[in-house]
């Protein structure tokens, strides 16, 4: 394990011997730079019994003073430690300052490779943290650490924004398959959470299984059902592009609403405004707002400042599969993005969020804000259409009294559609999709059909 200072060496250390000994595994933990006194008061802060542990001779930590250190005859009593506890796990923090007097790789190297024989040879699992200096380009302290051990974990932190970022990498893992990539990791009550890029279970690894056309969702919004060929299909993802203050969020309330009346547990995930504001608005406008009251809706904030974009991931599995949630509004996608994501990374993240929701068997509608206030030939701003089962714009169109919100259906998965525009109204009750074409496309198809032939 590896990284520079304030990576979280030291503490994840402390979490592999502790989550140990809460299995039945004793453990030890080699100490150089932080006292026993020190590491029991941050396990304290942690929320974790760590001093029950100890005390129950669990886990056991020696500490050594850098000062110290005889390379030589610390090893020998490490060995001792280690078999008299018939430890399970062995941390050490940190083998940078434990072999800091040795003189030259190659001795480095084999100073490392005794200290991981001592664990291997009690059958143990050993953790070795090592320091990397800010801005090396190195994967270790001495360079070779790495090709000694079978596995090696890089921790970084990454300025984002006015905050430190930490990540975690599985850089390297002999005879075994790990997730590729770096994973953002945060430190808190309760010690160390990390959240995957994708998860390992194969069910979320594989491909949605296909959407059954015969089985139809309400929308929510009159009129819409009866230009999407009568409904939403189950498991679908349903995107809605649409112009600021158009509706695109009072759309995402009635359609948890409508599930709701129809025994479908719904959840809100709001990205901008908070639960609040979203009641207040649903309750300007009358809308039922029974499902939010009795539990059966749930709005939560999760601000991009609060809430890492796979951080998300996690939290939205873990409240499908505990509350059995079939409806989910996500708003909206285009807050996802941080200042370093770029629109590569942003789409792979979507498309990792609607697998996985399809997946769980959740219907999902995704709110896009869009540049545009105007009908324009572009329909998203970041090439997510692909990602979508059902792409909806709404836009503004010149009318004879300003402008008219309008809708278009631009793609349906699986069922027949019309492509025309259609007036939207937002008021008393929501949205509400008009009949016929708007205004302004019914005097375009006027003209295209008074112009004269060629002949």
């Amino acid at each position: 394990m590896a990284g520079a200072a304030g990576t979280g060496k030291t503490l994840l250390s402390m979490e592999f011997v502790y989550r140990g000994a809460k299995a039945g595994e004793r453990g030890v933990l080699f100490s150089f730079e932080e006292t026993e006194a020190r590491l029991r008061a941050t396990a304290r802060n942690l929320g974790w019994d760590l001093d029950g542990e100890i005390a129950r001779g669990m886990v056991e930590i020696v500490f050594i003073p850098q000062p110290e250190i005889l390379v030589e005859q610390h090893l020998l009593m490490m060995r001792e430690v280690v078999d008299r506890m018939k430890a399970r796990r062995v941390a050490v923090d940190s083998i940078s300052v434990f072999l800091h007097k040795i003189k030259g790789p190659q001795l480095a190297r084999e100073k490392t490779f005794q200290l991981a024989s001592v664990v291997q040879n009690t059958g143990a699992v050993g953790f070795f943290a090592t320091d990397i200096p800010y801005g090396s380009h190195l994967i270790s302290r001495f360079g070779v650490e790495e090709t000694v051990v079978d596995g090696v974990i890089l921790l970084t932190s990454t300025q984002e924004g006015l905050e430190r970022q930490r990540y975690l990498e599985v850089y390297k893992l002999r005879n075994t398959a790990h997730l590729k990539g770096r994973h953002s990791m945060s430190i808190g009550r309760g010690g160390i959470a990390i959240f995957p890029r994708y998860d390992v279970d194969d069910r979320f690894g594989q491909p949605a299984p296909p959407l059954d056309t015969a089985v139809r969702l309400p929308s929510g919004v009159p009129g819409l059902d009866e230009i999407m060929g009568g409904g939403l299909l189950a498991r679908s993802v349903t995107l809605v592009s649409g112009s600021a203050g158009i509706g695109k969020s009072t759309i995402g309330f009635q359609f948890l609403a409508a599930g709701a009346a129809h025994d479908e547990r719904g959840l809100y995930v709001a990205l901008e405004e908070g639960p609040e504001q979203i009641l207040e608005t649903a309750r300007a406008l009358e809308l039922d707002d029974t499902a939010v009251e009795e539990g059966r809706v749930e709005i939560i904030f999760a601000s991009r400042d609060r809430i890492r974009p796979n951080q998300l991931l996690s939290l939205l599995t873990e409240r499908i599969q505990q509350q059995q949630i079939r409806r989910v509004v996500l708003d909206s996608v285009s807050h996802l993005a941080s200042e370093t994501m770029t629109d590569a990374e942003l789409r792979q993240l979507v498309y990792a969020i609607v697998t996985r929701l399809k997946n769980l068997d959740v219907t999902t509608l995704l709110t896009l804000e869009s540049a545009d206030l105007h009908a324009t030939g572009r329909i998203t701003d970041r090439q997510f259409s692909p990602l979508a089962d059902n792409l909806i714009a709404l836009r503004y169109e010149r009318g004879a009294r300003g402008l008219q919100p309008t809708i278009t259906v631009v793609k349906t998965r699986g069922s027949e559609h019309g492509f025309a525009t259609h007036p939207l109204t937002l008021g008393r009750g929501g949205v509400r999709v008009g009949s016929g074409v708007s205004p302004t496309a019914r005097k375009a198809t006027n003209r295209r059909r008074r112009r004269p032939s060629k002949r």
